[in-house]
């Protein structure tokens, strides 16, 4: 709170003046943010990875947050940030003060290169249920990566309503003329082994696009995935993706546009 006076004197005739007392009040409010946006870390098969991600309080109030793994594969757990107790939310934290969460991805003793996996990691206000932030982590097998074949963001997400079409994008780089085939497995509501050859123009550059059909009745907290399988048939490179979609367990949904053929009907008042 801060408070301050304005005074206003007349210049004709000393003594004649008005004050006014301003007073200004912080609104509480809560708010979140993770510093880190992707991470991406990697080990050979049966290895344990591990990150760091750092939950801030960007509210005006102490608050804790709810932390969630959305999306894996691979096993994933949440830790204290010296992982020797496993957790589901923080401590309370004041106004700016910030907690670093461990998480822990288990490469699977069988994995194959390129096999890869993603998790989004959530942290979410317990004062305000609406205020969240995300951060993703992608784990790789460590092997050398393919030199001319390079496929960005490795994973990518979104927030999705019930009833939604959602679209995503991947900005692949091989060498001009080759052919590429693309594959998405493992969707329900994305593709499940659907492929598409696309060739490499001269720029070097392709564009793959996965798209998820929402079914209407989908609940909060369902989510898909999908492995984006990338193989150049001219040099036999290979990587991969993952892309995921998720709905919000706030049940703060956006609903869908309405259809075209929607009306909506205005009173008219006429005075007479």
């Amino acid at each position: 709170m801060d408070s301050v006076s304005l005074t206003a004197a007349s210049q004709n005739y000393p003594g004649t003046e008005a004050t006014l007392a301003l007073t200004t009040t912080a609104v509480p409010f809560s708010d979140v943010a993770i510093d880190e946006v992707i991470q991406i870390n990697g080990g050979p098969p049966g290895w344990v990875t591990g990150y760091f991600i750092t939950v801030r309080n960007t509210g005006n109030i102490t608050d804790t947050f709810n932390l969630e793994a959305i999306g894996y594969g691979w096993a994933t757990t949440l830790w204290n940030s010296t992982f020797t107790a496993p957790i589901s939310e923080t401590p309370p934290l004041a106004a700016d003060e910030t907690y670093r969460v461990g998480v822990r991805v288990r490469v699977p003793a069988g994995a194959v290169a390129p096999a890869q996996d993603m998790v989004v990691v959530r942290a979410q206000a317990n004062e305000a249920l609406t205020e969240s932030d995300f951060t993703t982590l992608v784990t790789q097998l460590d092997e050398p990566p393919a030199a001319d074949l390079v496929v960005t963001p490795a994973g990518q997400w979104a927030m999705v309503n019930p009833g939604q079409t959602m679209t995503l994008t991947l900005r692949v780089e091989a060498l001009p003329g080759h052919s590429i085939v693309v594959t998405g497995t493992g969707g329900v509501w994305g593709p499940d082994g659907a492929a598409t050859l696309l060739t490499v123009g001269a720029n070097g550059l392709i564009s793959p696009t996965i798209t998820f059909v929402v079914p209407g009745d989908a609940q909060p907290g369902q989510w898909d995935k999908v492995l984006v399988d990338l193989v150049d048939q001219t040099s036999g490179a290979h990587v991969q993706a993952h892309m995921l979609v998720f709905i919000d367990t706030t049940g703060d949904f956006v609903p869908p546009p309405a259809p075209p053929v929607y009306k909506i009907y205005v009173p008219i008042i006429r005075r007479e």
